[in-house]
């Protein structure tokens, strides 16, 4: 027998009767009220229950909560009586699904009573195909309030950034949570360079909160917003690093300006001496005042200084030519290869690129017929950046090779940590079957190539197993083939509860696996989308 009905409140009353004690709504195909055509909605959004005493709450288990007449619960459970309305996708901007609640056999005024006496009951099916059909032609009436909403939290923003280059905003208390579990924007699923804050869209969102003052979240929540904010000043407004030059020099230079007939102050940027092009800030180094400075900015140049002498370079860790010999061993995967040593002593007029890793100039040498054709890889192939490993071995500490050929490159084991498209737990069956096989990161990278090659594996990417990448574009390609080869495995050669879990509808594509360690390890993502 029926204890309540749900009915949708913007579909012309469809209800749907409660005949069990718990009514699971969702996504997920195995709920109560399935939800699948709403991407807004969570696998097992919430649940609408009876306790034994009488009882009826909302359990919410989602990412983005669930309003129970118009206050939000997120992750907790809420008492629900008479006529309460409660809205699924509380998101503005999109649709939203609300849904009335009316007790059986509760008591109620007589034209409440009418008006729900009019209201057919359907199956679930109907109601969540109503629901589903409603949820497409209802949208938030304010346009100010979806512009100023955080998609984490679904609330106006407080301490709004920006993450670069893709400019979404979030509040910064709400996005320093996010990135603890995922390095990517929620929304487009691009990594972030840096992040800026907004003080434009923080004023507006308080002029706004100032108008509606209904619509301002509480103080000790917003106080606890503030306590997870981890965004530093250094991270947020970037400094540009300046002139490494002497103070007593820079003085001097000024004095004798006016003999070597440069007028006013004019700076080299980085990108102009090495001539490096990209979105990256200019680096002031050499004043034109000084010419002698601009043929020292190497280790190759005559006269060369470190730029700090009481901090050497690091020395390089795993001196001989080519890789190392590889035994099947886990621990040979840390160790990086170096290349020959050209000896080469750079004219006055020799032309330099700037390392991306080290930030350490190196003579630019790709047209001298001189040097050795494996010393001239100076590019990465994919992203166009510069790096000068392969040319001399980069110093940078803990550096294991920025620059070489992707079947030769040296990730290290903490690759492993999350080498299948970021999913730390099937990077972890993963590793575990590598070491069960007495193989390494460098096995798994040359089986990959050699699929690639036969055409077996497909990167997104232009890359093949000679070509030369930097490691984030290395380390972005091996992800790829690595969730081809996790996908790959046999069952049988898989643990038990790994090898029994449901696969998931969203398969690799899933955002969920990424903040929701449950869900991650409840379902297999190393799939594809069903």
């Amino acid at each position: 027998e029926a204890w309540a009905q749900l009915f949708n409140t913007s579909d012309g009353g469809l209800a749907l009767e409660l005949l069990s004690d718990r009514c699971q709504i969702g996504r997920a195909v195995d709920c109560d009220l399935s939800l699948a055509g709403n991407q807004f909605v969570s696998g097992h959004h919430c649940a609408v229950f009876k306790d034994p005493d009488g009882g009826v709450w909302l359990q919410d288990t989602s990412m983005n909560g669930t309003l129970v007449n118009g206050r939000r619960i997120l992750g907790d459970v809420a008492e629900l009586r008479q006529d309460d309305v409660i809205t699924v996708c509380p998101l503005p901007g999109n649709s939203t699904l609300a849904f009335r609640l009316k007790l059986l056999g509760h008591e109620q005024p007589d034209e409440a009573s009418d008006t729900v006496s009019k209201v057919p009951t359907v199956s679930a099916d109907a109601a969540a195909a109503s629901a589903s059909a409603s949820a497409s032609s209802s949208a938030s009436g304010d346009p100010m309030e979806a512009n100023l909403n955080c998609t984490i939290c679904c609330e106006i923003f407080h301490d709004c950034v920006t993450l670069i280059p893709c400019l979404h905003g979030y509040c910064a208390g709400c996005y320093s949570q996010w990135r603890r579990t995922n390095p990517v924007c929620p929304q487009c699923r691009v990594r972030p360079e840096r992040v800026t804050k907004n003080v434009l869209v923080t004023n507006l969102a308080e002029a706004y909160l100032a108008a509606h003052p209904e619509r301002r979240r509480p103080a000790e929540e917003l106080e606890k917003l503030d306590s997870l904010n981890d965004i530093g000043r250094q991270e947020a407004f970037p400094v540009v690093r300046q002139s490494p030059a002497d103070e007593d020099e820079s003085d001097e230079e000024d004095e004798d300006s006016d003999d070597d007939g440069n007028a006013g102050v004019a700076y080299f940027g980085m990108n102009q001496l090495f001539g490096f092009a990209g979105p990256y800030p200019t680096y002031q180094l050499h004043r034109l005042a000084t010419p002698p400075h601009l043929r020292h900015v190497c280790r190759q140049c005559p006269g060369y200084q470190p730029p700090d002498p009481q901090q050497p370079l690091a020395p390089l860790r795993a001196a001989g030519a080519g890789p190392p010999p590889v035994d099947g061993c886990p621990h040979l995967d840390d160790l990086r290869w170096e290349p020959l040593q050209v000896a080469h002593v750079c004219p006055d007029n020799q032309a330099h690129l700037l390392c991306q890793c080290c930030w350490q100039a190196f003579p630019d040498r790709r047209a001298d017929p001189s040097c050795p054709a494996e010393n001239r890889r100076f590019q990465c192939a994919l992203c166009q950046r510069f790096f000068c490993h392969a040319y001399w071995g980069c110093r940078r500490p803990g550096c294991l090779g920025c620059l070489a050929e992707f079947e030769d490159f040296t990730f290290g084991r903490r690759v492993l940590e999350d080498v299948v498209n970021g999913n730390p737990v099937e990077s972890k069956i993963l590793a575990d079957y590598l070491i069960a096989n007495n193989m390494g990161v460098r096995d798994l990278l040359r089986e990959c190539c050699a699929r690639l090659a036969a055409g077996e594996y497909r990167c997104s990417r232009p890359v093949r197993p000679d070509t030369p990448v930097c490691y984030a574009c290395g380390q972005a390609c091996l992800r790829e083939l690595a969730l081809a080869y996790r996908s790959g495995l046999p069952a049988a050669s898989l643990p038990a509860e790994a090898a029994s879990r449901p696969n998931c509808h969203w398969g690799s594509e899933c955002r969920t696996q990424f903040n929701k360690p449950e869900h991650a390890k409840r379902f297999n993502h190393a799939c594809r989308r069903t």
